[in-house]
Parts: structure tokens; C-alpha cells; sequence
């Protein structure tokens, strides 16, 4: 991993932007700079949202909110869990909680 030094300002303007798509800011950077191009930062921002767009109440893994467009993450599955997790434990997805670890090592969520 490298690292890329910026300002206070600039880095203030990264976490404005990843807080208004609920993502976390290495999230919102990768996708900026790839775009469409890189899956995990577009499944984790299309997890967000479809989280968001569930009734309160809800249960999910990543696995059953994506359905059958879970196979287009084929690959990167694991890694689009875990920073789905840390998003969800972190705080920066506040309109979901994780309730539970499934079987299959699949977080158990919650829309709150």
C-alpha cells in the first residue's frame, strides 16, 4: 500500500464526499480515481444504498441484498465483505447494524 500525502482541507473535502454516499473515504477515493473500473468500490457503494432502501427491520447478508447480482462481485466477495463490515462497524453506514455472523462466515445485518 502507498501512501499520498494532502492537506487537512483536501482530506476534509475526501470525507465529505464519502459521507454523502455512506461509504468510507479510501472507498469514495477509489472510486473517483477508477470509476466504474473497480468493483469493490462500486459494491460497497451499491451495498450502502440498497441497505438504505430496505424496510427497518430487515435482515441481509451481502450475499441475499445483492440476490442474483451477487455473481458480478465473483472474485472479490470476501474483500467487498470485510470493507462492508468495517464500513458497518465504523460507523460511516448508519442505517445499518451487524447482528451476527452466519455458517457460511457471512456477516448477519440489519436495516435500523
Amino acid at each position: 500500500m502507498k501512501d499520498i500525502r494532502i492537506s487537512t482541507e483536501e482530506y476534509a473535502a475526501i470525507e465529505r464526499g464519502a459521507a454523502e454516499k455512506s461509504i468510507s473515504p479510501a472507498i469514495w477515493l477509489r472510486s473517483r480515481i477508477l470509476g466504474d473500473q473497480d468493483a469493490l468500490s462500486r459494491g460497497c457503494i451499491e451495498a450502502a444504498a440498497r441497505a438504505a432502501a430496505l424496510p427497518v427491520g430487515t435482515q441481509f447478508t451481502l450475499n441475499t441484498l445483492f440476490d442474483a447480482d451477487w455473481a458480478q462481485f465473483d472474485g472479490i466477495g470476501p474483500e467487498l465483505g470485510k470493507e462492508f463490515a468495517q464500513m458497518v462497524r465504523s460507523g460511516i453506514v448508519t442505517t445499518v447494524c451487524e447482528r451476527d455472523h452466519h455458517p457460511s462466515d457471512s456477516a448477519l445485518y440489519e436495516r435500523v
